[in-house]
């Protein structure tokens, strides 16, 4: 029997995400990361602004291939996630 496939389209929490032993793979075919200066300048204060109270955010779109049920190949949102990911320790420790 064939491996069923289908679209779960939802809203998740950043600790969602990244918790519980999770990993993600960037394929080959993707672009280089290209964030500057200015984009993690833009992150930091986003991240200080929750911090304060501001409320939830939106990080935009991540669609993903499930690999297992831990394991997830990032199909568009690449570059959203490094910072994301790397993020996570100084937010935590605000």
């Amino acid at each position: 029997m064939s491996r069923a496939r289908y679209l779960d389209a939802r809203t998740t929490t950043f600790l969602e995400l990244v918790g519980n032993g999770k990993s993600y793979l960037v394929p080959p075919y993707q672009r280089d990361y290209s964030w500057t200066e200015e984009q993690w300048g833009d992150l930091w204060r986003d991240v200080v602004e929750i911090h304060q109270g501001g409320g939830p955010h939106y990080m935009g779109a991540l669609v993903l291939e499930a690999i297992s049920d831990r394991a997830f190949r990032i199909i568009d949102g690449q570059q959203r996630t490094p910072p994301s990911a790397f993020s996570r320790s100084p937010a935590s420790a605000i």
